[in-house]
């Protein structure tokens, strides 16, 4: 291996630690078919496994099984609840993927990695017809490609830590945050290959500077996370500003802030009780010391000091209650936006899943609210299609969010009823 190799598995690490599958497909892609591309095909290093044959990493059924999980990667970010779940074990498939197609990118002369290496899953051959190249992965190479890993999965946590952040600024997907970085995260993954691939430099500095714009934006939320903590006056221990109370001794909090953007305490002071405990339990936190809530369960006591979100029944209807206080107002104003046709539906949309949608999600479990999504979506085709209408389109938004509502509601009550 050169040295060129690991300066380009170095450069693929920025991708991987976006995407596990769309990276290593686009890889194979190229290594099999890119001398066949005008534009690449003066790259040097196209130049270098232009006379190849196939080897395991550019072989037939690799590139198939990498297409399919690539497709599959690709529709589970365009839904929020499938995007968590697939970073839950984003940064495990990311770093093996960066491995395993750093040893694909060696091996694309020919040398056959797993013949060499392991012989038992190496397809039978004549090992003479292979072009030249080294017998064996040497210790080098082996140490380049634990590089390479532990550069994406560096990366990979830096970005779960500004996404986690970004997801929680805007609960499902509300305002269509992690929408937006999904295709940017997309876009980023396949192309930044091709920028690799004809300007190595170049893609090794962009990847060293968003790796160090994602460092200093995650020690930016740790520091904020840690100043949204003050001692509690009782016992001392760590408090959030929003907090009513210190999950350690009880003690009520002299002066809870307001709740804000990514769940940080504002300037304002949070005001009458009831209405933020109400903000708290919206945002998915504990009611009582604001600790995030761990699960989606009503009735999960908070990790920090034991106060459980909807101790029965009735408090689950007063929570649904209040939100459904906000249906008129959201009906009237998505009426509005429908006004306007097309244009109007994208703030229409944001404006409803805000204030009647986002307070049930956090109670809402991955695998249901990825079902209420779909069935509410094929429905949401044709309201879509009655909006461009003249008249009738005014409903459209509206219904949407009474739909979507009503859908909501049910599936908290009845898990807090359970």
């Amino acid at each position: 291996m050169n040295f060129a190799t690991l300066f380009a598995g170095l450069g693929s690490s920025g991708l991987f630690a976006s995407r596990a599958f769309l990276p290593a497909f686009a890889a194979a892609c190229l290594l099999r078919w890119g001398e066949h591309v005008p534009v690449l095909r003066a790259s040097s290093f196209m130049e270098g496994v232009a006379q190849s044959a196939p080897g395991w990493f550019t072989h037939d059924a690799t590139i198939a099984i990498l297409g399919a999980l690539a497709a599959l990667e690709w529709l589970a970010n365009r839904n929020p609840e499938a995007r968590r779940l697939m970073d839950a074990i984003g940064t495990h498939a990311k770093t093996a993927m960066a491995a395993l197609t750093f040893f694909g990118v060696l091996d694309a002369s020919g040398v056959g990695f797993l013949r060499d290496n392991f012989p038992g899953l190496a397809p039978e051959g004549d090992a003479s017809a292979a072009p030249a190249g080294p017998a064996r992965a040497g210790l080098f190479d082996y140490a380049a490609g634990a590089l390479v890993a532990g550069v994406t999965w560096g990366l990979a946590r830096l970005r779960d830590t500004v996404a986690a952040a970004l997801a929680d600024a805007d609960e499902g997907d509300a305002i269509g945050i992690g929408g937006l970085l999904a295709w940017a995260e997309d876009l980023w993954a396949a192309g930044g290959l091709v920028l690799l691939l004809l300007y190595p430099p170049l893609m090794v500095a962009l990847t060293a500077a968003v790796g160090g714009l994602l460092a200093l934006v995650a020690g930016w939320l740790r520091r904020r996370e840690e100043r949204s903590r003050v001692p509690c006056p009782a016992c001392g221990a760590p408090c959030y500003q929003v907090a009513l109370a210190c999950p350690a001794c009880g003690a009520e909090t002299p002066e809870p802030r307001e709740i804000g953007l990514f769940a940080g305490p504002t300037d304002r002071p949070a005001g009458e009780p009831a209405r933020h405990r109400f903000r708290l339990l919206e945002r998915g936190r504990c009611p009582r010391c604001a600790t995030r809530l761990a699960g989606t369960a009503p009735r999960q006591p908070c990790a920090a000091c034991g106060a459980v979100p909807f101790p029965d029944a009735g408090d689950a209807r007063a929570y649904a209650g209040r939100v459904a206080g906000r249906l008129p107002m959201t009906i009237v104003a998505t009426a509005l936006f429908s006004l306007i046709p097309v244009v109007g539906l994208i703030p229409g949309v944001i404006f409803y899943r805000l204030a009647v949608v986002a307070p049930f999600r956090p109670y809402t479990p991955l695998l249901r609210n990825l079902g209420l999504r779909l069935a509410l979506r094929f429905l949401f085709l044709l309201l879509i299609l009655l909006q461009i209408a003249p008249l009738l389109g005014v409903l459209a938004v509206p219904l949407m969010a009474v739909i979507s509502f009503l859908a909501y509601r049910r599936s908290f009550l009845a898990r807090a009823a359970a």
